[in-house]
C-alpha cells in the first residue's frame, strides 16, 4: 500500500511539471508574438492595428491564462496534501491557516484538496500538454515565415519550441490515457461517490461566491450548465459509455474548473484586464458566438489590454 502510494505522488509530481513544462514553452511564444507583434508593419499598418489578428492573440492568452491558473491551483493541491503529511511526521498540528489552506478558492478540507487533486491532475495533464501545441502553431502562424524557420537566434525560434512541445501530450501518459485516468478510474472508480462529492462542494463553493459578488452572473450560470451536464453523464451513464466518452467529459472537467478560476481571480482584485480576459475565455467556449457578438467594437480595445496591458501596445517600445 505504501508503495502504490509512493509512485501516486511521483506521478502528481510529474504531471504538473508536465503541464508547467508545457505552459512555460508556450508563454515564451506568447512573448515573442507580441514583441514581434509591437514592431511588425503590415500594407503600411501596425500589425497590432489588424483587428482580427488581435483578436486571435488576445483568445491565445485568454486560454493561455487559464491554463496557468489551472497549473497553480492543482499545484496548490498537491502542497496542502503534502502539508498535512509533513506536520503529522514531525509530531506537529496541522495549522489550516498556516499551511495554506485558507488561501485556496473554496477549498474546504484536507480531504477536499486530496481527492480534487486525485481527479484534476491527470486533466492538467491531458489538456495543458495539448493545448500548448495548438498554442504554439498560432504563435508560429503569427510571425509568418520567420515562426515557422528552424534558426539559430533564440528571440525567435518558436518552431523550436512547438517542436519540443510536441513531447508533452506523450510523455507521463497520452491524451486519451489521461482522460481515462481522470473519468473511467476516478469518477467510474471505487471512490467515485467521494471524489465527485468533493468536486461538487467545490464548484457550488465557488459559485456561491460568485453570485454574492453580483458579478459575472451570465458566466456563473455557463458553469452550472456544464456541471449538471457533467454530473447527470456521470450518475448515468454506463462503464462502457463513459470509456467512450472520456476524452469530452475530461474536457467539460477542465471548462469547469478553468472558468470558475479565471471568475475568481478577476473578482479578488477587480482588476480590469482580468476581468476583460475572463469575459473572452467564456465568448470563446460558445460556438459562433463571436459572428454573433454585438459588442465587437469593445472587444477591439479589450483584445488590445489583455495582449498588452492598460499601457498599450506603444508604450514600451517607446521607453526603449
Amino acid at each position: 500500500m505504501g508503495g502504490t502510494k509512493e509512485i501516486a505522488n511521483v506521478l502528481n509530481v510529474a504531471r504538473i511539471h508536465n503541464g508547467v513544462t508545457a505552459i512555460g514553452l508556450w508563454g515564451r511564444g506568447l512573448s515573442v508574438v507580441r514583441a514581434f507583434t509591437r514592431v511588425r508593419v503590415v500594407g503600411r499598418r501596425p500589425l497590432w492595428e489588424r483587428t482580427a489578428y488581435m483578436q486571435t492573440v488576445a483568445r491565445m492568452h485568454a486560454e493561455y491564462k487559464a491554463n496557468v491558473l489551472f497549473n497553480l491551483f492543482v499545484a496548490s493541491l498537491l502542497g496542502v496534501d503534502e502539508q498535512e503529511d509533513a506536520t503529522a511526521l514531525n509530531g506537529q498540528k496541522f495549522d489550516r491557516e498556516a499551511q495554506g489552506l485558507g488561501q485556496v478558492p473554496g477549498l474546504q478540507s484536507v480531504g477536499m484538496a486530496r481527492h480534487l487533486l486525485r481527479v484534476l491532475t491527470p486533466a492538467l495533464k491531458g489538456h495543458c500538454s495539448k493545448t500548448a501545441i495548438s498554442g504554439l502553431q498560432e504563435c508560429m502562424e503569427c510571425m509568418g515565415g520567420v515562426g515557422y524557420l528552424e534558426n539559430d537566434d533564440m528571440q525567435y525560434n518558436i518552431a523550436r519550441l512547438y517542436r519540443d512541445a510536441n513531447v508533452m501530450p506523450i510523455w507521463e501518459g497520452t491524451t486519451d490515457m489521461m482522460a481515462d485516468d481522470a473519468v473511467l478510474r476516478v469518477l467510474f472508480g471505487k471512490v467515485k461517490e467521494e471524489i465527485a462529492g468533493a468536486l461538487g462542494e467545490w464548484i457550488n463553493v465557488v459559485l456561491g461566491q460568485v453570485q454574492r459578488s453580483g458579478k459575472f452572473s451570465n458566466q456563473a450560470g455557463t458553469v452550472a450548465g456544464w456541471w449538471a451536464e457533467l454530473k447527470k453523464f456521470v450518475t448515468r451513464a454506463s462503464k462502457e459509455e463513459a470509456e467512450f466518452k472520456c476524452r469530452a467529459a475530461m474536457n467539460i472537467l477542465v471548462d469547469i474548473v478553468q472558468g470558475l478560476l479565471l471568475v475568481v481571480d478577476a473578482l479578488r482584485d477587480g482588476d480590469e484586464v482580468a476581468c476583460l480576459v475572463a469575459e473572452t475565455w467564456f465568448t470563446g467556449k460558445v460556438v459562433h458566438a463571436s459572428l454573433k457578438q454585438t459588442t465587437w467594437s469593445e472587444q477591439i480595445n479589450a483584445n488590445m489590454k489583455i495582449v498588452f496591458g492598460s499601457e498599450g501596445p506603444v508604450a514600451v517600445s517607446a521607453r526603449l
